[in-house]
């Protein structure tokens, strides 16, 4: 706009059709996908104040609209309205299908009417779980795992001085971020408004008939989990970073650049304020609700069948419902009347903040680089480089808080009959949590590198370097799904002779106990608190050479060498509760970190490029032949590695679940390994590791057969190839043909191989799938 002034702009998008995507089974679940559109703009302006200052500030927005997840879109078959075939089907909650009209969910609904949208709610069916014996079972009929909307806006703004010597800069950036999205992404498995009944086989279930589509037949359940409310978060934060910076050319071989990074992280919240966190410290233990236990209606001690029904352990009454064979679907749930259903827990924003969770207002990243020229000449040069950077967690580990409790709740049945639901037994629900730690600090992570330069004949160079990262006040995972569960079954309570179920005579450890009434916050089921408590770190060496192009060939390779990665990350905190309801680790908690601290490094990865001209034609064989022979090139690319790391892991087809091993089931054995089971990698595509290096875990496990990351797979090395032919189009045009050839040696690379081993039971370690080992 003039010599000092400079204003640029963009637009970019994506358009696409609007199109129904045949299901897995074609005409059951087609699904359609409503706005498949991103917008994408941005403004920068550009001022030169005058010749040693200058302004600029930017502005961008984004906006995309998804619906993915599950069946990968809105189902359009009339079969997905729950009405038509499953109309009597006993839900838990009948009403958790109705939708809120501030919702994003309802304007999609209204402007899509899918068959199993009324106007007010979702009359999808309940998805269903079919068990260890039936292999490919039929589809679910289920809602997107994700229907959103993201819009995104972002705002820069930077001043740079020149002053002598020095080059200071100061700037912010703010991004303002919204997003709507059903709950579901980060949370509890399985939970949604629809239901989910799990027929599976489970030999801890009396019930249990052995198959899961008999057990379907029968009415036979072993879970029967639905949340009582269909929620959306309208989620937002603010993530705004003040900076101020020095580049300093200290003198003509030394040059340093520091200065120091402000971030103000804002939590993701609900503007509705429907999160809510639970607090140990407020539950108390003379509030929690009384919960049903297993009798006898017949007087016997022991009992099965109808017979064996939920009773209060106050007066010894059994519990009865018009109509209803058995009450054993309530066993574990709270008897109406008793205790605070809410115990412990608070809403945003109801004497917490509103934002459900905190952390520092206010952190802080040093940053520091400096290049040295050792030798005056620049053909040897020292840099490093170090910083204190900050992590914001994804968004999967706040999506799903705003199904808790008291803004929702859910039905969470154990070994019951369908049949009991529909004739009058109604039940009070025990809710599972998704929470973010109250008091948290922000994820994080110091960085450094040192290294040296050299310039060496032929056009090349290389570049020796060590690099470090060390995290802290790190999340179990960044994307959530690995979260601490404040209320998990102590590791042995199955196995106490006070938690048995005296209704029940089975001999296997654990197999006589009732989840609900093993939890030490009596009332309330899984609490999955994410965490800003786990840590790791790496080293690493690496090496860059390359060559610039010259006399038609250039070259690079890179080589990174792993040193140690290790770390708590992706492990469990193995707790304990006093009475109080005050938690803390178990004494062991340190030698299980220690036995798995070792993370996935990958020991070698290495990268190499090259691009070749072809020489041109003699001049002798004139223009036919210079047309047809010049301008051709050869490139290649060689990728090389070590493959992931990997570890067996067991399964009993009877007899053999966590609570059966540990006598708990939040915490889970490890398979022991009894031999050297070897690298992991074989020649021999059918035994990739030895199996009879390995056996399974047997009762009274507490979690510490075996490390992690034991096994490697078979490295990468790979070939892509490209033959390229530049056509001459006069002035700077050319015409450019290209042949790509990927894996050209066709090398194979095992990437996936069976790791799970079937055992029958622990007391029978009879392998079942030795075929696939």
């Amino acid at each position: 706009m003039s010599p000092k002034l400079r204003v640029t702009g963009k637009y970019s998008g994506d358009r696409r059709r609007q199109l129904t995507t045949p299901g897995l089974i074609q005409g059951f679940t087609d699904v359609y996908t409503p706005y498949p559109y991103i917008a994408n703009y941005a403004a920068t302006v550009n001022y030169a104040m005058n010749p040693t200052t200058f302004v600029e500030g930017t502005y961008g927005f984004i906006r995309n609209e998804l619906t993915g997840g599950n069946e990968g879109g809105v189902l359009i078959n009339d079969s997905s309205n729950r009405l038509n075939g499953l109309a009597t089907f006993p839900l838990l909650y009948p009403d958790a299908g109705i939708v809120d009209h501030r919702y994003y969910a309802y304007q999609v609904m209204q402007a899509v009417t899918p068959p199993f949208w009324d106007g007010t709610r979702l009359n999808l069916p309940p998805t269903f779980g079919w068990g260890s014996r039936i292999g490919a079972a039929p589809p679910n009929q289920r809602y997107p795992g994700w229907l959103n909307i993201n819009r995104t806006q972002d705002w820069a703004a930077s001043v740079t001085k020149v002053m002598g010597h020095h080059t200071f800069k100061a700037g912010g950036y703010n991004n303002h971020s919204f997003k709507a999205q059903n709950t579901g992404a980060g949370g509890i498995a399985n939970l949604t408004f629809q239901g989910f009944v799990n027929f599976g086989n489970d030999t801890n279930n009396a019930l249990d008939s052995g198959f899961g589509y008999s057990n379907a037949a029968l009415g036979v359940f072993t879970q029967y989990l639905q949340a009582s409310k269909f929620i959306e978060g309208q989620m937002i934060y603010n993530n705004t970073e003040f900076y101020i910076q020095d580049n300093w050319k200290a003198s003509d071989r030394l040059t340093m650049d520091y200065g120091v990074r402000f971030t103000r992280q804002q939590p993701q919240y609900d503007r509705f304020q429907q999160m809510s966190n639970f607090f140990p410290d407020k539950w108390s233990a003379a509030q929690a609700p009384l919960l049903y236990i297993a009798g006898c209606s017949n007087g016997a001690a022991s009992c099965g069948g109808n017979t064996r029904n939920a009773m209060d352990p106050r007066t010894g009454q059994i519990l009865t419902a018009p109509g209803a064979a058995n009450t054993q679907a309530a066993i574990g749930t709270p008897i109406p009347g008793t205790g605070n259903l809410n115990n412990g827990i608070l809403q945003a924003g109801d004497g917490i903040a509103k934002t459900g969770y905190v952390w520092p207002n206010l952190v802080v990243g040093p940053r520091f680089g400096m290049a040295y020229d050792l030798t005056g000449d620049q053909t040897l040069i020292l840099r490093a480089s170090g910083g204190l950077f900050f992590d914001r967690p994804d968004g999967n580990t706040v999506f799903s808080i705003p199904g808790n409790p008291p803004i929702a709740t859910a039905g969470d049945l154990r070994n019951g009959q369908l049949q009991t639901l529909g004739t009058g037994l109604t039940t009070v629900p025990v809710p599972a949590l998704v929470t973010f730690q109250y008091d948290a600090q922000v994820p994080a992570q110091w960085q450094w590198s040192v290294g040296v330069q050299r310039a060496l004949p032929w056009a090349t160079a290389i570049d020796v370097s060590y690099v470090g990262n060390r995290g802290y006040n790190r999340l179990g995972a960044f994307q959530g799904g690995s979260t601490v569960n404040l209320n998990a079954v102590h590791i042995g309570a199955a196995y106490r002779q006070e938690n048995q179920d005296p209704t029940q005579t089975s001999t296997v450890p654990g197999a006589n106990t009732i989840d609900n009434l093993l939890r030490p916050y009596r009332g309330l089921g899984a609490i999955n608190q994410n965490t800003t408590d786990f840590h790791d770190l790496y080293h690493s060496m690496q090496v860059a050479l390359n060559r610039r192009f010259r006399n038609g060939f250039l070259f690079g390779v890179n080589y990174t060498y792993g040193i140690p990665f290790s770390g708590n990350t992706g492990l469990q905190k193995r707790l304990q509760h006093a009475s109080d309801g005050s938690v803390s680790v178990r004494p062991d908690q340190a030698d299980y970190e220690k036995l798995l601290n070792k993370l996935d490094r990958r020991p070698h990865i290495l990268r190499a490029n090259a691009v070749w001209d072809f020489p041109n034609a003699p001049s002798g064989l004139g223009r036919i032949g210079a047309a047809v022979l010049n301008d051709w090139q050869i490139a290649g690319v060689l990728s090389a590695g070590s493959a992931p790391a990997y570890d067996l892991t067991y399964t009993y087809q009877n007899n053999g679940s966590n609570k059966n091993l540990t006598g708990s089931p939040d915490y889970g054995a490890r398979i022991v390994y009894v031999d050297n089971p070897g690298s992991g990698c074989s020649s021999d595509q059918y035994a990739q590791f030895n199996r009879a290096a390995v056996t399974g875990p047997t009762y009274g496990s507490v979690g510490l057969e075996s490390g992690r990351n034991i096994l490697r797979g078979c490295p990468d090395r790979t070939v892509d190839l490209a033959l390229l032919r530049n056509i001459r189009a006069g002035g700077d045009r050319r015409l450019q043909f290209r042949l790509d050839v990927f894996n050209a040696f066709n090398t194979v690379v095992i990437n996936g191989r069976a790791t799970q081993i079937q055992y029958n039971s622990p007391t029978d370690l009879t392998v079942r799938n030795s075929q696939y080992l």
